[in-house]
């Protein structure tokens, strides 16, 4: 029986080192990455267009750039509130700045679209008359 505890110990401690090694290399690897800069950003953008709306895998290039594409979509679909599509992707940090026009490649032709800053939509503030209306007398 008390070989168990022993064996239910060490496992416990191995654990611990364990995450704390994976800790150790996450955070070198996050410290050279800050020290080199990074290769790709996560923005989100919203078409400036009515078209499909934008999914997962499609390709993202910089308005008048070659033909070759610069980021990937990650995310995307059609919102309801804005009524064009939206997404999010990952492209070079020249390109990251809100205000930034893309092309979102979607099937076979070039769409336009501009980054935005997150969160894509806001939900409006209540008009300030609302606001302060009184409460109802009971």
């Amino acid at each position: 029986m008390r070989s168990l505890w022993i064996g239910a110990a060490a496992a416990w401690a191995i654990g611990i080192v364990v995450n704390l090694v994976q800790l150790g290399l996450v955070g070198f690897l996050l410290l050279r990455q800050r020290a080199g800069g990074v290769s790709r950003r996560c923005v989100a953008f919203r078409m400036t267009e009515k078209t499909a709306p934008p999914r997962p895998g499609y390709w993202l290039h910089g308005a008048g750039r070659d033909g070759r594409p610069l980021g990937q979509v990650t995310s995307g679909t059609l919102s309801p509130s804005l009524g064009v599509g939206i997404g999010m992707g990952f492209v070079p940090p020249d390109l990251a700045a809100p205000g930034t026009p893309l092309m979102v490649e979607i099937r076979g032709r070039r769409e336009p679209a501009v980054v935005v800053a997150r969160p894509i939509y806001r939900r409006p503030a209540p008009p300030a008359a609302a606001a302060a209306s009184p409460a109802k007398a009971g």
